[in-house]
């Protein structure tokens, strides 16, 4: 037997594919990848950014600084990337999720975006001093957040619905 339907319930709630911190941290990853690449591309080098990270934490600085776009050393890194990514979609769906239930205020969610930019911008400051001038991590931290926020904003459309009953 089907159950009841609700009024105001489309019944249409999107159901996950992978757990929810993995979903939302390939979304993310994927943006910052595509941003990086983009920018890489645009100065002529498409594998540029992953594989001076890539040779930065393998071989050291003086490696990176003379490296040129090598695709095992990107891959290698981009393994790197989509993990730490995919656990910082785990910590967002965690706090997502609770504030969905009711069980955090807005203060956490917010902490918890701006603690992963600061993190692109400290690293970025940090690839900066080593005399990596090229890549701009910000861009693709952005990007990963920006679409970390969206994923999680369709998968929990209730938070997205408190946040425009919320009074300015």
């Amino acid at each position: 037997m089907q159950s009841p339907i609700v009024p105001g319930n489309s019944g249409l709630q999107p159901k996950p594919m992978l757990p929810g911190g993995v979903e939302a941290g390939l979304v993310a990853g994927t943006a910052v990848a595509v941003a990086l690449w983009m920018r890489d591309c645009s100065l002529g080098e498409p594998l540029h950014t992953p594989s001076v990270l890539g040779t930065l934490l393998l071989e050291g600085v003086d490696a990176a600084r003379a490296v040129r776009s090598e695709p095992g050393v990107a891959a290698a890194y981009n393994i790197l990337h989509f993990g730490a990514w995919i656990f910082g979609g785990f910590i967002a769906s965690i706090v997502v999720r609770r504030l969905a239930r009711g069980e955090a205020g807005w203060l956490m969610p917010c902490l918890t975006f701006a603690a992963m930019i600061a993190t692109y911008v400290a690293l970025d400051v940090w690839i900066a001093e080593t005399a990596l001038t090229r890549p701009r991590l910000w861009i693709g931290g952005l990007a990963g957040v920006v679409a970390l926020a969206a994923y999680l904003g369709w998968r929990y459309p209730s938070v997205v619905a408190s946040l425009r009953r919320t009074p300015p």
